[in-house]
C-alpha cells in the first residue's frame, strides 16, 4: 500500500516522500500462488494483478524516494524482494536491502 501511495503520489505531484522503509511486502500478486488468497481479499478482478499500483513489480516508473527493503532469510518472499530491489534500481531508485 505503501508503495501504491507513493508511486501515485509522485506521479500527480502531490507529495514529495523523502523515505520508505518496506518489510515483508508482496510485489507481484500475479506471479505467486501462495498469494491467491491474498490477492483474492484486495483486487476484484484476477486481471487487477496486472495493475502496478498492486504489483509493483509491474512498475515503470522511479521510485524517487530512498527505500530501504528489509528482507528475512528464510521468508517465501525473500527472493521477490530481492528482484524487487534489481527492478528499483534498473529503474534508477536508490534502494539498499537489509
Amino acid at each position: 500500500l505503501a508503495l501504491a501511495c507513493q508511486s501515485y503520489l509522485w506521479q500527480e505531484q502531490q507529495l514529495g516522500i523523502t523515505g520508505l522503509i518496506i518489510n515483508y511486502a508482496t510485489f507481484d500478486l500475479e506471479q505467486w500462488f501462495s498469494q491467491s488468497r491474498y490477492r483474492d481479499w484486495y483486487l476484484t478482478k484476477r486481471e487487477d494483478a496486472l495493475n502496478p499500483l498492486a504489483s509493483p513489480l509491474k512498475s515503470k516508473v522511479k521510485v524517487e524516494a530512498k527505500t530501504l527493503l528489509v528482507l528475512a532469510g528464510q521468508d517465501p518472499l525473500y527472493q521477490e524482494g530481492l528482484d524487487y530491489a534489481k527492478h528499483l534500481q534498473n529503474l534508477g531508485s536508490t534502494v539498499e536491502v537489509a
